[in-house]
C-alpha cells in the first residue's frame, strides 16, 4: 500500500492537471450535450404541437368555409323552390346531400356552440323543404291537367285542320252530297267546340296555378328569411372559431337590413304581378 501511494507522489502535478482538465472537458461536453438534446426534444415537441395546430387550424378551415356556403346555398334554395320542380327528386337529394354532407363534418371539429348553431339551421331547412313541398302538391297537379289540356288543344287543332281541309276539298270539287256535308261539318263544329271548351278549362287551370303560385313564393320567401335569421350565428360562431375578428354587432344588423329589404322586394313585386291581373 505504501508503494502504491509513493508512486502516486512520483506522478508529476502536470498529470494530475491534464487528468483534471479532461475531467472537467469531459464532464463539459456531456452537460451541452444533455443541453442540446434537451432543447432538440423541446424544439421538436414545439415544431410538433405547431404542425398539429395547423393541421387542426386547416381541417377546420376547409370544414368550416364549405359548411358556410352549403348554409348560403340553402337558403337561396329555399327562396327558389316556387319557381322549381319539386317533383324532380333528384334534385332535391342533390341539395340535401351536398347540405347534410357538409355539415355532418361539424360535428367531429366544431365546438358545442357551433354545433348547436349548424344543427338548428338543418333542422329549419329540412322542415322547411318538407312544408313547402306539401304545399307545392296542388300547384304540380295543376301544371299536370294544364299539359294534358294542352296535349288535347293539340290534338284537336290538329283533327280541327284535317276536317277543314276535307271541306275545301268538297267544296271545290262541286260535291252536292248534303248527307256529307253535313258530316263534315259536324265534324268540324265539334272538333271546334272542344278546341274552345279546352281553352276555356286551361285558363282557368292557369289562374289557379298562378294563385297557388304566389302562395307559395310567399311562404318560400317566409321559410327563406326564417332560415337567414339562423344562419347568422352559425357564421358569427364559424368565424369566432376560424379566429377571424369582426364587427358583430354591425353584421348582425347588416344582414337585418338585407331581409327587410328582400321582404320589401317581393312583397312590391307581388303587388305589381296582383295589379296588372286585375288592371
Amino acid at each position: 500500500m505504501d508503494t502504491i501511494i509513493c508512486l502516486f507522489y512520483k506522478i508529476p502535478s502536470t498529470v494530475y492537471a491534464a487528468i483534471a482538465a479532461s475531467v472537467i472537458t469531459l464532464l463539459g461536453v456531456s452537460l451541452s450535450n444533455r443541453a442540446a438534446n434537451k432543447r432538440l426534444i423541446t424544439q421538436l415537441s414545439i415544431e410538433s404541437n405547431e404542425r398539429k395546430q395547423e393541421r387542426d387550424v386547416n381541417l377546420r378551415k376547409d370544414v368550416y368555409l364549405k359548411t358556410a356556403e352549403e348554409l348560403t346555398k340553402a337558403q337561396q334554395y329555399l327562396g327558389s323552390l316556387a319557381n322549381s320542380d319539386l317533383s324532380n327528386l333528384q334534385n332535391q337529394q342533390k341539395t340535401l346531400g351536398e347540405l347534410f354532407s357538409a355539415t355532418s363534418k361539424i360535428h367531429i371539429v366544431g365546438s358545442d356552440e357551433t354545433i348547436r348553431c349548424v344543427v338548428n339551421v338543418t333542422c329549419k331547412f329540412t322542415v322547411a323543404m318538407l312544408s313547402i313541398t306539401a304545399k307545392s302538391m296542388p300547384l304540380h297537379d295543376l301544371k299536370s291537367d294544364i299539359d294534358i289540356l294542352s296535349g288535347l288543344i293539340d290534338d284537336f287543332s290538329s283533327k280541327r285542320e284535317n276536317y277543314l281541309n276535307e271541306i275545301t276539298a268538297f267544296n271545290l270539287s262541286g260535291n252536292a252530297d248534303k248527307v256529307l256535308w253535313d258530316k263534315l261539318q259536324g265534324n268540324f263544329n265539334f272538333v271546334r267546340d272542344e278546341i274552345a271548351n279546352y281553352i276555356q278549362e286551361r285558363s282557368q287551370k292557369w289562374d289557379e296555378h298562378n294563385v297557388y303560385q304566389r302562395q307559395l313564393m310567399i311562404e318560400c320567401v317566409r321559410e327563406s328569411l326564417e332560415l337567414a335569421e339562423l344562419v347568422v350565428p352559425a357564421v358569427i360562431s364559424i368565424r369566432k372559431e376560424l379566429g377571424l375578428p369582426f364587427n358583430e354587432i354591425a353584421y348582425i344588423e347588416l344582414m337585418k337590413k338585407q331581409s327587410l329589404e328582400a321582404e320589401a322586394v317581393i312583397k312590391s313585386f307581388l303587388s305589381d304581378i296582383d295589379k296588372n291581373e286585375h288592371a
